[in-house]
């Protein structure tokens, strides 16, 4: 999106879809901006992938828990797949998604563990 080749915005609607799920899953984004070199985050997924970005980043709520301590391996899939860098990877609304919602939809819990969201 930062450069002038073009994109499709429908890819581009499922990658923002991704960026919510995990906002709403966790209370807090994944990155601060996807341009490279301005985020640490976006950078580390673009060269590590997001099952390592979730191993090693720790909810910001709860400190001392790892996301992938948190959320299922479904949910975690399902995000992976929304917020695939390269959009000819990218989840679509196809079978794909389908596959990958009911997935998460037959687990037991979205959200396993101590849940990120700041306690009030």
């Amino acid at each position: 999106m930062h450069t002038d080749i073009e994109y499709d915005a429908f890819l581009a609607d499922i990658f923002a879809a991704g960026v919510v799920l995990y906002a709403m899953a966790l209370s807090d984004y994944p990155w601060t901006c996807t341009r490279a070199g301005s985020c640490s985050m976006f950078d580390f997924i673009h060269s590590w992938g997001f099952p390592e970005f979730i191993k090693n980043r720790k909810c910001r709520a709860a400190s001392k828990t790892y996301i992938v301590q948190v959320l299922s391996p479904s949910l975690c899939e399902l995000v992976e797949g929304l917020l695939e860098l390269h959009p000819e990877e990218r989840f679509c609304l196809g079978e794909q998604l389908a596959l990958a919602w009911t997935m998460c939809l037959s687990s037991r819990s979205l959200v396993v563990g101590t849940c990120c969201r700041a306690t009030h």
